[in-house]
């Protein structure tokens, strides 16, 4: 089950893909075609305003995912400016060519990427999250950026003036373009008869 942020903006990519698709000079009704990556310039961050602290940009080359933009939240999350980092390398070395694999995976097939982690925090405090990870293609129609959400799964521990340490990949799911991720239903949690969530 996906947060309704991420659910959002996975969304807006699928329209955006099959307006890509409806779009093209080929006209050619194929799979494939109908599975191609939006193009850059098609994604309108503003259309996700709400969401757009959340939200980052990762130039692709190779086997190498480097931020490009991030929004106020993964600054204030991670402690610092990203701009130019690695992205595989916020991770802990044992999860680094899983991810490197499934990015690539990703751009070949031109889909969406949910990772789900974890980090411990300054604080010693653990923050779980979900990461979509959503391809975008240039004008000559390669994948050159990656644009993505994270989705915190709990309270954000940074209002409390921390910050995660590397991060723990937990798992990675390849995006199915006959389906949206449904939106998680809200749980009710109750200990020792007190309801708490």
């Amino acid at each position: 089950m996906s947060h309704s942020s991420t659910v959002s903006f996975l969304s807006y990519w699928r329209a955006l893909q099959q307006g890509a698709a409806q779009n093209s000079p080929l006209r050619i009704e194929t799979p494939e075609l109908s599975q191609l990556a939006p193009l850059r310039a098609d994604f309108d961050p503003v259309q996700l305003k709400d969401l757009m602290p959340q939200m980052m940009m990762i130039a692709t080359s190779g086997n190498d995912y480097r931020f490009r933009l991030t929004g106020g939240f993964l600054v204030a999350l991670h402690g610092a400016g990203l701009k130019t980092t690695s992205f595989t390398k916020l991770f802990a070395p044992a999860h680094e060519e899983q991810l490197k694999v499934a990015l690539n995976l990703a751009t070949h097939r031109q889909q969406p990427l949910i990772l789900t982690a974890s980090a411990a925090t300054s604080r010693n405090e653990t923050v779980r999250f979900d990461i979509a990870l959503a391809p975008l293609r240039n004008a000559s129609g390669d994948v050159d950026r990656m644009v993505g959400l994270y989705q915190p799964q709990g309270p954000i521990p940074f209002l409390r003036r921390a910050t995660v340490t590397t991060m723990t990949l937990h798992s990675v799911r390849l995006y199915d373009p006959e389906r949206l991720p449904r939106e998680s239903h809200l749980r009710l949690v109750s200990v020792r008869g007190q309801l708490i969530a």
